[in-house]
Protein backbone atom coordinates (compact mmCIF):
# COMPACT_ATOMS: atom_id res chain seq x y z
CA UNK A 1 0.00 0.00 0.00
CA UNK A 2 1.12 3.61 -1.08
CA UNK A 3 1.45 6.13 2.10
CA UNK A 4 -0.96 8.27 -0.03
CA UNK A 5 -3.39 5.31 0.06
CA UNK A 6 -3.24 6.02 3.61
CA UNK A 7 -3.58 9.48 3.67
CA UNK A 8 -6.86 9.39 1.61
CA UNK A 9 -8.37 7.62 4.00
CA UNK A 10 -7.15 9.29 7.14
CA UNK A 11 -8.27 12.45 5.24
CA UNK A 12 -11.72 11.63 5.98
CA UNK A 13 -11.40 11.54 9.58
CA UNK A 14 -9.65 14.87 10.15
CA UNK A 15 -12.16 16.96 11.97
CA UNK A 16 -15.25 14.58 12.63
CA UNK A 17 -16.73 14.79 15.49
CA UNK A 18 -20.44 13.10 16.04
CA UNK A 19 -23.07 14.93 15.91
CA UNK A 20 -25.95 14.69 19.15
CA UNK A 21 -28.98 12.81 18.23
CA UNK A 22 -31.79 14.98 17.44
CA UNK A 23 -34.51 14.70 19.18
CA UNK A 24 -37.88 12.83 17.92
CA UNK A 25 -40.94 14.86 17.61
CA UNK A 26 -44.74 12.99 19.19
CA UNK A 27 -47.92 13.56 19.20
CA UNK A 28 -50.85 13.95 16.71
CA UNK A 29 -48.39 15.69 13.93
CA UNK A 30 -45.67 13.18 14.21
CA UNK A 31 -48.52 11.06 13.57
CA UNK A 32 -49.92 12.66 10.79
CA UNK A 33 -46.71 13.49 9.21
CA UNK A 34 -46.72 16.74 9.80
CA UNK A 35 -44.22 17.38 12.21
CA UNK A 36 -41.02 19.30 10.95
CA UNK A 37 -38.09 16.76 9.90
CA UNK A 38 -35.12 16.78 11.85
CA UNK A 39 -31.83 17.92 10.87
CA UNK A 40 -29.74 16.02 8.34
CA UNK A 41 -27.11 14.55 10.31
CA UNK A 42 -23.21 14.37 9.47
CA UNK A 43 -22.58 10.01 8.71
CA UNK A 44 -19.24 9.29 10.28
CA UNK A 45 -16.89 8.62 8.27
CA UNK A 46 -15.24 5.08 7.66
CA UNK A 47 -12.76 3.96 10.03
CA UNK A 48 -9.35 2.05 9.45
CA UNK A 49 -7.67 -1.29 10.09
CA UNK A 50 -3.86 -1.64 8.55
CA UNK A 51 -2.18 -5.11 8.57
CA UNK A 52 0.84 -6.59 7.36
CA UNK A 53 3.22 -8.51 8.74
CA UNK A 54 5.73 -7.75 11.69
CA UNK A 55 7.55 -4.84 11.05
CA UNK A 56 6.02 -3.90 7.42
CA UNK A 57 5.14 -0.38 9.02
CA UNK A 58 1.69 -0.53 10.20
CA UNK A 59 2.80 0.49 13.66
CA UNK A 60 4.62 3.77 11.76
CA UNK A 61 1.61 4.73 9.81
CA UNK A 62 -0.44 4.36 13.58
CA UNK A 63 1.84 6.77 15.27
CA UNK A 64 3.40 9.14 12.88
CA UNK A 65 0.42 9.56 10.53
CA UNK A 66 -2.52 8.77 12.94
CA UNK A 67 -0.93 10.75 16.02
CA UNK A 68 0.37 13.52 13.91
CA UNK A 69 -2.33 14.42 12.13
CA UNK A 70 -5.56 13.46 13.97
CA UNK A 71 -3.65 14.35 17.31
CA UNK A 72 -5.15 14.02 20.69
CA UNK A 73 -8.55 13.42 19.63
CA UNK A 74 -7.58 9.85 18.65
CA UNK A 75 -6.24 8.37 21.62
CA UNK A 76 -4.43 5.21 21.15
CA UNK A 77 -3.62 2.42 23.61
CA UNK A 78 -3.11 -1.22 22.85
CA UNK A 79 -5.43 -3.66 22.17
CA UNK A 80 -5.44 -6.01 24.56
CA UNK A 81 -5.38 -3.20 27.40
CA UNK A 82 -8.92 -1.35 25.97
CA UNK A 83 -10.23 -5.30 26.58
CA UNK A 84 -9.20 -5.65 29.61
CA UNK A 85 -10.72 -2.52 30.97
CA UNK A 86 -13.94 -3.46 29.10
CA UNK A 87 -14.14 -6.66 31.26
CA UNK A 88 -13.28 -4.54 34.67
CA UNK A 89 -16.16 -1.89 33.38
CA UNK A 90 -18.75 -5.01 32.53
CA UNK A 91 -17.71 -6.78 35.97
CA UNK A 92 -18.83 -3.64 37.66
CA UNK A 93 -22.22 -2.92 36.47
CA UNK A 94 -23.03 -6.92 36.43
CA UNK A 95 -22.23 -6.09 40.10
CA UNK A 96 -24.74 -3.52 41.08
CA UNK A 97 -27.36 -5.30 38.68
CA UNK A 98 -27.16 -3.02 35.54
CA UNK A 99 -29.40 -4.10 32.52
CA UNK A 100 -27.30 -4.08 29.48
CA UNK A 101 -24.09 -3.72 30.54
CA UNK A 102 -22.34 -3.80 27.64
CA UNK A 103 -24.51 -1.08 25.98
CA UNK A 104 -23.77 1.10 29.34
CA UNK A 105 -20.04 0.67 28.82
CA UNK A 106 -19.88 1.12 24.77
CA UNK A 107 -21.75 4.72 25.56
CA UNK A 108 -18.97 5.53 28.43
CA UNK A 109 -16.65 5.12 25.72
CA UNK A 110 -18.34 7.00 23.17
CA UNK A 111 -18.64 9.92 25.53
CA UNK A 112 -14.86 10.12 26.06
CA UNK A 113 -13.75 9.67 22.79
CA UNK A 114 -14.63 10.23 19.21
CA UNK A 115 -11.50 8.44 17.71
CA UNK A 116 -10.49 4.95 19.29
CA UNK A 117 -6.91 3.77 17.88
CA UNK A 118 -5.50 0.21 18.54
CA UNK A 119 -2.37 -1.21 18.70
CA UNK A 120 -1.91 -4.62 17.80
CA UNK A 121 -5.32 -6.11 17.45
CA UNK A 122 -5.68 -9.53 17.78
CA UNK A 123 -8.02 -11.56 19.60
CA UNK A 124 -7.48 -15.17 21.01
CA UNK A 125 -9.79 -14.79 24.39
CA UNK A 126 -12.64 -16.52 23.55
CA UNK A 127 -14.56 -13.87 26.52
CA UNK A 128 -13.21 -10.95 24.08
CA UNK A 129 -14.41 -12.59 21.13
CA UNK A 130 -17.98 -13.18 21.86
CA UNK A 131 -18.59 -9.65 23.20
CA UNK A 132 -16.89 -7.82 20.89
CA UNK A 133 -19.59 -7.52 17.91
CA UNK A 134 -22.33 -5.92 20.21
CA UNK A 135 -19.70 -3.51 21.30
CA UNK A 136 -18.09 -2.72 17.84
CA UNK A 137 -21.81 -2.43 17.12
CA UNK A 138 -23.12 -0.08 19.56
CA UNK A 139 -19.60 2.01 19.15
CA UNK A 140 -20.61 2.40 15.80
CA UNK A 141 -24.15 3.46 16.47
CA UNK A 142 -22.72 6.00 18.72
CA UNK A 143 -20.51 7.57 15.90
CA UNK A 144 -17.12 6.11 17.28
CA UNK A 145 -14.56 5.85 14.65
CA UNK A 146 -12.04 3.30 14.80
CA UNK A 147 -8.69 3.11 13.63
CA UNK A 148 -6.58 -0.09 13.52
CA UNK A 149 -3.54 -2.13 13.34
CA UNK A 150 -2.93 -5.85 12.91
CA UNK A 151 -0.75 -8.43 12.03
CA UNK A 152 -3.56 -10.25 10.33
CA UNK A 153 -6.19 -9.69 7.80
CA UNK A 154 -9.73 -9.45 9.55
CA UNK A 155 -10.76 -12.92 8.13
CA UNK A 156 -7.81 -14.09 10.04
CA UNK A 157 -8.64 -13.36 13.55
CA UNK A 158 -9.28 -15.47 15.88
CA UNK A 159 -8.55 -18.38 13.91
CA UNK A 160 -9.34 -21.43 15.09
CA UNK A 161 -10.94 -20.17 18.22
CA UNK A 162 -14.07 -21.88 20.82
CA UNK A 163 -16.88 -21.16 18.65
CA UNK A 164 -15.50 -19.31 15.97
CA UNK A 165 -18.84 -19.21 13.92
CA UNK A 166 -19.98 -16.73 16.73
CA UNK A 167 -17.13 -14.19 16.00
CA UNK A 168 -17.42 -14.33 11.94
CA UNK A 169 -20.06 -11.06 11.78
CA UNK A 170 -17.66 -9.39 13.94
CA UNK A 171 -15.33 -9.51 10.95
CA UNK A 172 -17.92 -8.74 8.34
CA UNK A 173 -18.55 -6.08 10.42
CA UNK A 174 -14.65 -4.63 10.71
CA UNK A 175 -14.86 -5.37 6.48
CA UNK A 176 -17.71 -3.20 6.07
CA UNK A 177 -17.07 -0.64 8.61
CA UNK A 178 -13.59 -0.06 8.04
CA UNK A 179 -11.37 0.53 5.18
CA UNK A 180 -8.79 -2.58 5.03
CA UNK A 181 -5.87 -1.69 3.63
CA UNK A 182 -2.64 -4.24 3.92
CA UNK A 183 0.98 -2.84 4.31
CA UNK A 184 3.22 -4.87 2.23
CA UNK A 185 5.84 -3.70 0.25
CA UNK A 186 8.44 -6.91 1.41
CA UNK A 187 10.61 -4.87 3.69
CA UNK A 188 10.62 -5.63 7.46
CA UNK A 189 11.31 -1.73 8.40
CA UNK A 190 12.00 -3.11 12.20
CA UNK A 191 14.66 -6.05 10.81
CA UNK A 192 16.39 -3.21 8.76
CA UNK A 193 17.42 -1.14 11.89
CA UNK A 194 19.14 -3.96 13.38
CA UNK A 195 20.70 -4.99 10.07
CA UNK A 196 24.53 -5.53 10.77
CA UNK A 197 23.90 -4.93 14.38
CA UNK A 198 24.13 -7.97 16.98
CA UNK A 199 21.29 -9.53 18.93
CA UNK A 200 23.13 -10.29 21.94
CA UNK A 201 25.83 -8.99 23.43
CA UNK A 202 28.73 -9.81 25.43
CA UNK A 203 30.22 -9.34 27.77
CA UNK A 204 27.76 -8.18 30.20
CA UNK A 205 29.63 -4.57 30.59
CA UNK A 206 28.93 -0.91 30.10
CA UNK A 207 29.55 -1.22 26.24
CA UNK A 208 26.72 -3.50 25.88
CA UNK A 209 24.82 -1.39 28.04
CA UNK A 210 25.18 1.73 25.88
CA UNK A 211 24.56 -0.26 22.69
CA UNK A 212 21.82 -1.77 24.51
CA UNK A 213 20.25 1.88 25.10
CA UNK A 214 21.42 2.91 21.36
CA UNK A 215 19.06 -0.22 19.84
CA UNK A 216 15.68 0.69 22.42
CA UNK A 217 16.03 4.62 21.05
CA UNK A 218 16.75 3.51 17.55
CA UNK A 219 13.64 1.19 17.90
CA UNK A 220 11.15 3.45 19.87
CA UNK A 221 11.88 6.52 16.73
CA UNK A 222 13.36 8.62 19.49
CA UNK A 223 10.17 8.67 21.64
CA UNK A 224 10.71 9.86 25.33
CA UNK A 225 10.30 6.10 27.10
CA UNK A 226 7.50 5.99 29.97
CA UNK A 227 6.47 3.54 32.46
CA UNK A 228 3.03 1.18 31.90
CA UNK A 229 1.27 -1.17 33.76
CA UNK A 230 -0.19 -4.34 32.10
CA UNK A 231 -3.23 -6.05 34.27
CA UNK A 232 -3.55 -9.22 33.54
CA UNK A 233 -6.39 -10.80 35.86
CA UNK A 234 -6.52 -8.73 38.43
CA UNK A 235 -2.63 -7.93 38.91
CA UNK A 236 -0.51 -5.46 37.74
CA UNK A 237 2.67 -6.46 35.42
CA UNK A 238 4.88 -3.34 35.30
CA UNK A 239 7.07 -2.43 32.28
CA UNK A 240 9.57 -0.05 33.44
CA UNK A 241 9.94 1.67 30.26
CA UNK A 242 8.44 1.43 26.97
CA UNK A 243 7.88 3.68 23.70
CA UNK A 244 6.66 3.16 20.55
CA UNK A 245 5.84 -1.06 20.67
CA UNK A 246 9.17 -1.41 22.06
CA UNK A 247 9.87 -2.69 25.88
CA UNK A 248 13.09 -2.34 27.69
CA UNK A 249 13.69 -4.75 31.17
CA UNK A 250 16.83 -5.88 32.73
CA UNK A 251 16.81 -9.77 33.06
CA UNK A 252 15.70 -9.45 37.33
CA UNK A 253 12.31 -6.98 36.19
CA UNK A 254 11.25 -9.81 33.86
CA UNK A 255 12.79 -13.22 34.75
CA UNK A 256 13.29 -12.73 38.57
CA UNK A 257 9.46 -11.79 39.19
CA UNK A 258 6.71 -14.10 40.24
CA UNK A 259 5.55 -13.85 36.85
CA UNK A 260 3.78 -16.65 34.84
CA UNK A 261 2.94 -18.25 31.14
CA UNK A 262 -0.23 -15.42 30.78
CA UNK A 263 2.01 -12.50 31.84
CA UNK A 264 4.20 -12.88 29.43
CA UNK A 265 1.94 -13.55 26.45
CA UNK A 266 0.83 -10.12 27.58
CA UNK A 267 3.51 -8.71 27.43
CA UNK A 268 4.66 -10.24 24.13
CA UNK A 269 1.11 -8.96 23.07
CA UNK A 270 1.48 -5.61 23.40
CA UNK A 271 5.32 -4.84 22.12
CA UNK A 272 6.48 -5.36 19.15
CA UNK A 273 10.04 -5.36 20.57
CA UNK A 274 11.52 -6.33 24.15
CA UNK A 275 15.45 -5.13 25.06
CA UNK A 276 16.40 -7.40 27.62
CA UNK A 277 19.49 -5.68 29.47
CA UNK A 278 21.83 -7.59 32.71
CA UNK A 279 21.59 -10.56 31.42
CA UNK A 280 23.77 -12.05 34.12
CA UNK A 281 24.34 -15.42 35.50
CA UNK A 282 22.79 -15.88 38.59
CA UNK A 283 23.01 -18.46 41.18
CA UNK A 284 20.18 -17.91 43.12
CA UNK A 285 16.95 -18.87 41.81
CA UNK A 286 18.63 -19.90 38.37
CA UNK A 287 16.24 -22.88 37.57
CA UNK A 288 12.82 -20.20 38.15
CA UNK A 289 14.70 -17.48 35.75
CA UNK A 290 15.53 -19.62 33.29
CA UNK A 291 12.14 -20.80 32.73
CA UNK A 292 10.73 -17.83 32.85
CA UNK A 293 13.16 -16.74 29.85
CA UNK A 294 11.96 -19.45 28.20
CA UNK A 295 8.35 -19.19 28.86
CA UNK A 296 9.23 -15.07 27.20
CA UNK A 297 11.01 -16.55 24.37
CA UNK A 298 8.60 -18.64 23.30
CA UNK A 299 5.57 -16.04 23.37
CA UNK A 300 7.87 -13.52 21.68
CA UNK A 301 9.00 -15.25 18.56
Amino acid sequence: MRPRSCRCCIARLLGYRPQPAQPQNGGWLAKLGLAPSAAPTRPPPKGLYLFGGVGRGQIHADGSVLRGELGPAAPSCAFHAFMQEVHDRLHRLRESMQDEPLHVVAAEIAKSATLLCFDELQVSDIADAMILGRLFEALFAAGVVIVATSNRPPDDLYKDGLQRERFLPFIEMLKRDLDVLELDNGRDYRLARLIGRPVYYAPNDAKAAAALEEIFTELGDGVRPEPMVIEVKKRAVKVPRQACGVAFFTFDELCGQPLGAGDYLAIAEAFESVVLAECAAAETGAAQRSQAFQHLDRHLL
